[in-house]
């Protein structure tokens, strides 16, 4: 959940709030500040690049994705929202960045499963601009099925792709990267190799 103040974009007057359950059933709720989403968070989704990968006017910030060096399983750790973060944290550590709750940069690193199959970002469900369409991996890789995914399938903006798809070895340089969250909403990376 996010508080979106009156404030310009980029400004952190907002909160994301954070509820943890253990297996003994404490409840435990903490906030952080997080950035205020822009007046439309899924305008990054309604990009389009031109056939050469290039617009002239790609919204926000760009964001700089590496490919992982190795491979993570999918597992119900993948699948669902969960703290068990270690496989994130060891893809940013490889990908040379710091882990997430210190990252301050607009850097991400892209994951894929053993099969070699994109799943999806170290904090964000991917989409990659494929034949003038934002394609979503499958829930069959094993990516999260996340809350502003679901919204981008549910209203046209990304296609969900067939399985095998969205492929490690078929991403180049330059290629564009649709990152969303629940927290950050979209935005536009590229591809970093």
């Amino acid at each position: 959940m996010y508080y979106i103040p009156q404030s310009p974009p980029g400004t952190h007057d907002g909160l994301q709030i954070r509820v943890l359950l253990t297996k003994e059933g404490v409840l435990t709720a903490t906030t952080s500040k997080t950035y205020n989403l822009p007046s439309d968070p899924f305008i990054a989704a309604r990009f389009k690049p031109d056939s050469t990968g290039n617009s002239t006017t790609p919204p926000g910030p760009i964001w700089t994705v590496r490919i992982d060096t190795q491979p993570t399983p999918s597992s119900v750790f993948t699948a669902t929202k969960t703290t068990r973060r270690e496989h994130y944290d060891a893809a940013r550590s490889r990908a040379n960045l710091l882990p997430l709750l210190q990252a301050t940069a607009t850097e991400d690193v892209l994951l894929y499963n053993t099969e070699g199959e994109v799943t999806e970002s170290s904090a964000s469900n991917v989409a990659l601009y494929r034949g003038g369409k934002w394609l979503t991996p499958p829930l069959s890789t094993g990516c999260l099925r996340g809350v502003i995914r679901r919204w981008l399938l549910e209203h046209d903006l990304v296609i969900e792709a067939e399985k095998g798809d969205l492929m490690k070895d078929t991403i180049k340089a330059g290629d564009w990267v649709l990152l969303s969250n629940g927290v950050s909403g979209c935005r536009l990376g590229r591809i970093e190799i």
